[in-house]
């Protein structure tokens, strides 16, 4: 198979879609656009089952595996502040997170392949999915219409800042965090502020959770495991003469296995709850039910992409991560009964590093 000749056809799929980008679930013309190609490679049946995703499979000559490749195709609510020649004409949106890349990249595998049917074995499905940035994302629904069902293994890919460009990292077991996003709502009592001894300060006690939340890792996370808290937003009043009667935080955790998991936010409920106590305010933290959790790259599925990547591009450029990444993907919904492999794509280049993902400046040409 020659992938070279497809090269003009990605970048100019790519920029046409970096053009037009559209935030989660409201991917409609991205949907369109995804289609229009599919059904010009021929041999590739179309699958919509949402009218903003769109799934193409591919039948080979003769029996064999279900094997998917998935791409996300929605975009961030972001302005962009490139000067590229081919930025968002949409004011408000961009494709900050690379997934008019990913997009253009699997319609030109999809091309690739569908050119070469009588050499394939089994099924090929090429996965457009709807929503990744906004949980719960697209993934999840995707899987439990059963669409799915049968798929054996599954591959996705994602650039990545701070990795040079012809460079593609591939890291075994656990590749991303768990990410579990919170809200903190504590209930006081308000008064004037020169009068604190008639109040339950809600600022005073949310800057203590705050504060807290902190020894969590410190005292309950082995120190060769990690975890991260971050508080995001603390939003509470707005007079300077008056203490109000209630505090809203946010933020969100991020951990790399199951039992860390539940330690981290076990811990950070009974710290919350016993403040709250302590000052005899009322309250709560609520953790959002259907965050994602990390991936977990399957070793023969790693073995499979390191062996394709020295074959085609050579062993320097395969970089073996010892680390996962400390950000969340929805492709781990994708994983269990599959098995799955996401790898990261390098996309610096010149010797310059591109600006990070989520970043309005964030592009490559």
């Amino acid at each position: 198979m020659n992938f070279d000749n497809i090269e003009e056809d990605i970048i100019k799929w790519r920029r046409i879609l970096h053009e037009n980008p559209e935030p989660s679930f409201k991917e409609y013309k991205t949907t369109e656009f995804i289609k229009e190609k599919l059904l010009s490679f021929g041999n590739i049946e179309i699958i919509q089952p949402a009218e903003t995703r769109v799934i193409g499979k591919l039948k080979g000559s003769s029996q064999g595996k279900t094997v998917a490749f998935r791409a996300d195709i929605d975009a961030l609510p972001l302005d962009e502040k490139t000067e590229c020649d081919f930025r968002s004409k949409n004011n408000g949106i961009m494709h900050a997170c690379g997934h008019d890349m990913h997009t253009a990249i699997l319609l030109g595998l999809a091309r690739i392949l569908s050119e070469n049917k009588q050499r394939i074995k089994g099924e090929v499905l090429f996965i457009f999915q709807r929503g990744e940035e906004m949980a719960p994302g697209g993934a999840a629904e995707l899987k439990k219409s059963g669409v799915l069902d049968g798929m054996d293994m599954v591959f996705s890919l994602h650039v990545m800042p701070g990795e040079k460009t012809g460079r593609i990292g591939v890291k075994r077991g656990t590749a991303t965090a768990n990410k579990d996003t919170f809200d903190i709502y504590v209930k006081g009592k308000g008064g004037h502020s020169s009068m604190p001894q008639q109040v339950k300060d809600p600022i005073l006690i949310g800057s203590e959770i705050v504060t807290n939340l902190q020894s969590v890792v410190a005292r309950n996370v082995d120190p060769f495991n990690t975890a991260v808290i971050s508080t995001a937003s603390f939003k509470s009043g707005e007079e300077y003469g008056v203490i109000p009667d209630t505090a809203h935080l946010t933020g969100a955790v991020r951990t790399f296995d199951g039992k860390t998991r539940e330690t981290v936010k076990n811990r950070m409920k009974l710290i919350v709850e016993n403040i709250l106590k302590a000052y005899e305010a009322g309250g709560e933290i609520k953790f959002f039910e259907n965050d994602y959790k990390a991936v977990y790259n399957d070793e023969e599925l790693c073995d499979i992409a390191e062996k394709v990547i020295m074959k085609k591009f050579g062993k320097d450029a395969l970089v073996i991560k010892e680390r996962p990444e400390s950000f969340s993907e929805d492709f781990s919904e994708y994983i269990n009964p599959a098995k799955g492999c996401m790898v990261w794509l390098g996309v610096d280049k010149n010797g310059k590093e591109n600006p990070k993902l989520h970043n309005p400046y964030f592009c490559s040409k």
